[in-house]
């Protein structure tokens, strides 16, 4: 159960044993809370005014043909604070 105060993750990888992965080292981390986990760029875009997520690991990958730049510019114009690794 999510903890306020805890430190808000989305997931955005569209490989699934890499977000297996990942997910299950975080969650043995009681600070982390996994708030979403999509596999495509849209996907992530739409959900990010509603999540605010505090942290965003993100496979570059599923960007395709789009910029990183582009991308973090997106995210900053829904969710100033967070922050794209």
């Amino acid at each position: 159960m999510a903890t306020t105060g805890n430190i808000r993750i989305m997931i955005i990888d569209s490989n699934s044993s890499q977000v297996e992965a990942l997910s299950t080292a975080l969650k043995k981390q009681e600070e982390f809370d996994i708030i979403s986990v999509v596999s495509t760029r849209e996907s992530a875009i739409k959900q990010l005014g509603s999540l605010d997520p505090h942290i965003i690991i993100l496979n570059p990958d599923v960007l395709k043909q789009r910029t990183l730049l582009r991308f973090i510019h997106s995210v900053q114009a829904k969710t100033p604070k967070a922050r794209v690794m």
